[in-house]
């Protein structure tokens, strides 16, 4: 690559017009014509740029790179979190001053739904008697009145990126309280 170089006012003379360009069109004001060196100099470090490369040879999240989709993997926790703050959980709608906020929310969230995410939330699934391997169990609750393992509580959503795994979920599982006798026999997994 060649050094260009420009005498110093037509380096004034372009830094001028190139601020105008920074700022909104009603700001700008009128730039006076540029003088055909200065044109030509444009001209000649515009042939000095490298080529860009086209953004579908580039890697994104819809070919798979992995730091599109731990990104959106991000984005997807955080609006799932966001979720299950705003939805009341006996209507599983929004409380009214919120309608208008989760509309936006639910957009995004059918945005990514429809790229291929899906977000899981386990709460309230039965846990099978070996496990589940989807799900990272971080802790368990002896819960009173439950008969078989379940899911309390989902720290952190499965998500799954057009079909395969990106994210397991974290999970709190609620188990049935065992008598004394009945604890020393029982295996966890």
């Amino acid at each position: 690559m060649t050094n260009v170089s420009m005498s110093r006012p037509r380096r004034h003379e372009m830094r001028s017009f190139l601020r105008q360009l920074r700022q909104p069109r009603e700001f700008r004001i009128n730039p006076q014509p540029l003088s055909p060196e200065v044109l030509a100099e444009i001209k000649e470090l515009i042939a000095h740029i490298p080529t860009a490369v086209p953004a579908q040879s580039r890697p994104g999240p819809e070919q798979g790179s992995s730091e599109g989709v731990a990104l959106l993997a991000a984005v997807g926790v955080g609006l799932w979190r966001i979720r299950k703050k705003l939805v009341d959980p006996a209507t599983g709608q929004p409380p009214e001053p919120m309608r208008r906020a989760f509309r936006h929310l639910d957009a995004l969230w059918n945005t990514l739904s429809d790229s291929g995410f899906q977000i899981q939330d386990h709460t309230g699934e039965m846990i099978p008697r070996g496990g589940s391997l989807s799900i990272k169990i971080i802790a368990f609750q002896p819960t009173p009145g439950t008969s078989r393992d379940y899911v309390l509580e989902t720290i952190k959503p499965s998500l799954i990126y057009r079909g395969q795994l990106v994210q397991m979920a974290e999970v709190v599982v609620a188990t049935p309280v065992l008598e004394p006798q009945q604890e020393s026999s029982r295996i966890e997994p």
